[in-house]
């Protein structure tokens, strides 16, 4: 569907995001590699949150060697760039790609995090997006006849590009 194309897109800026800052931030505090640092960082969080720890290690390891003064540094700016990354660029880019709220997303991933730890954290998201898209189209699909479903549908955000949300039709004077 378009709309598991757009929540990819989002992942893809979101990993670029990462990659970039972490090859930056790593050259400033002089981690060797940081070039290959900073790719590993990038691709690995197309798994979220787990992803992060997995390329937190490296990096760690590295600047260990170095010092551990600069270990902690490593570590305090992969941390705080990966809380950046998840609690917020994550949550804004599928609500701009998917018209997933951001309250709604941090909503699923605090819940399946509580009810299946690690793994729902890290498949919150994308079965969220797999969820709003069959409701999407189960939503284009129901009947013109029973508005009283569409209405339902509307209340908890999901409604078809096509046909904008109560709210916006009401700021427009449709």
């Amino acid at each position: 569907s378009r709309n598991l194309a757009r929540w990819l897109i989002g992942r893809l800026i979101a990993m670029a995001f990462v990659g970039i800052t972490t090859t930056i931030a790593f050259h400033l505090l002089g981690v060797p590699m940081a070039l290959a640092l900073g790719v590993l960082a990038g691709l690995v969080t197309f798994i979220e949150y787990a992803g992060a720890v997995l390329s937190g290690i490296p990096p760690v390891l590295i600047a260990l060697a170095q010092s551990p003064a600069q270990a902690f540094w490593v570590l305090v700016l992969f941390t705080a760039l990966h809380v950046v990354e998840g609690y917020v660029l994550t949550p804004l880019l599928a609500r701009a790609t998917v018209s997933l709220p951001p309250a709604i997303t941090l909503a699923c991933q605090v819940l399946l995090g509580a009810l299946a730890g690690p793994l729902g954290l890290t498949l919150s998201t994308p079965l969220l997006v797999v969820g709003v898209c069959a409701a999407q189209s189960f939503r284009r699909n129901a009947s013109e006849d029973q508005p009283e479903r569409r209405q339902a549908w509307s209340v908890i955000g999901v409604h078809s590009r096509a046909e904008p949300a109560a709210s916006q039709r009401e700021q427009y004077g449709q």
